[in-house]
């Protein structure tokens, strides 16, 4: 062996070694601080881009047939299955319970500098859903929608009033009530009562606080950081007030702005059931950054009990949004 290939194999079982020892010491501070930790939340938010290099250690250690350092690799696989694998799983057979209905349901936050009402119309025309949640709406956008797709949805509510940037729902159902839903963060977000064959439904669409941009001076990044955490799991706290506190079924129509590896998702999870989740494949990345390839996932369909998800898809269509809609067909059982 040359010097040259024999110092690249060093190389590479040094740099095997290092990421195991990393995921090993990431894993073990998630566990017992979780997103407490400015820096580790950042590395929680971003967890899936760990795995990247794991494909190419993999397929080094296998051709070179470096069996303990494959076990060594076999920690952050497993990790991997834990946070990601039954998104990986094949969809199973379903069958449907008796005495439901089948609703479409999208979200899609439309991007508050998208004028390209017509596009975004072309979106949800070509989803046909029976409900939509909308973010990230300026006024005009809002009202042209409201015209455009009167025929189709003859029911909506935009909030809050005489707002710059407003959330909505447009739905084939009637909307019993509606109105501005109250978060402490100043987040935009709706609550309203749709009335689906003679059952009433419970919809909250919000437009959660969106990540700090750290521009600031370095010694500022901690706090912006440690407070956007904190104002998130405040968020969702009172989320859960407000989904708890109805007899009806919930939906929640929300860019979260955050991910599935983020303690604010753990902490959603405990009350809600993340649809994509239940019956989606792949990552679902539905959010760009600066990029032509959506980077993570952020935009959500929760759902109460009383629903079951059958199917969850991003959609492939921005209609000019830096978003891609969520879209989740539900099985809504009926009351007993």
């Amino acid at each position: 062996m040359s010097k040259i290939a024999h110092k690249a194999e060093k190389f590479s079982f040094g740099a095997i070694v290092l990421y195991v020892l990393f995921i090993v010491i990431w894993l073990i501070l998630r566990l017992l601080l979780f997103d407490r930790l400015w820096w580790l939340s950042i590395i929680n938010d971003a967890a899936i881009y760990i795995f990247v290099p794991l494909p190419i250690l993999l397929t080094a250690c296998l051709w070179k047939r470096r069996w303990r350092l494959l076990a060594g690799l076999s920690i952050p696989i497993l990790a991997f299955g834990v946070l990601f694998g039954e998104l990986f799983l094949p969809q199973l057979p379903y069958s449907l319970p008796e005495g439901g209905r089948m609703l479409c349901v999208m979200t899609f936050n439309v991007f508050t500098g998208n004028k390209n009402y017509q596009a975004i119309a072309g979106v949800i025309r070509g989803v046909n859903p029976d409900i939509v949640g909308l973010q990230e709406l300026n006024q005009n956008t809002a009202r042209k929608l409201v015209q455009e797709l009167a025929v189709d949805y003859p029911y909506h509510a935009i909030m809050p009033p005489n707002q710059k940037q407003q959330v909505g729902i447009f739905s084939r159902f009637p909307i019993v009530t509606a109105t501005t839903f109250s978060l402490p963060t100043d987040s935009h977000a709706l609550q309203a009562v749709v009335r689906v064959y003679n059952q009433q439904i419970h919809i909250l669409v919000a437009d959660l606080l969106f990540y700090p941009k750290i521009t600031a001076q370095p010694n500022q990044v901690a706090s912006l950081v440690s407070e956007y955490k904190a104002q998130k799991l405040v968020e969702i706290k009172h989320l859960e007030e407000e989904f708890r506190k109805t007899g009806n079924p919930v939906l929640l129509l929300c860019d979260c702005n955050l991910t599935s590896t983020s303690e604010a998702y753990t902490q959603l999870k405990k009350f809600a059931q993340d649809s994509f989740w239940q019956a989606g494949w792949g990552l679902g990345h539905t959010v760009y950054v600066n990029s032509a390839i959506p980077v993570q996932r952020i935009d959500y369909i929760w759902h109460s009990d009383e629903f079951s998800a059958i199917k969850a898809v991003v959609g492939s269509d921005s209609g000019g949004s830096d978003h891609l809609p969520a879209i989740a067909k539900l099985w809504l059982q009926r009351p007993n």
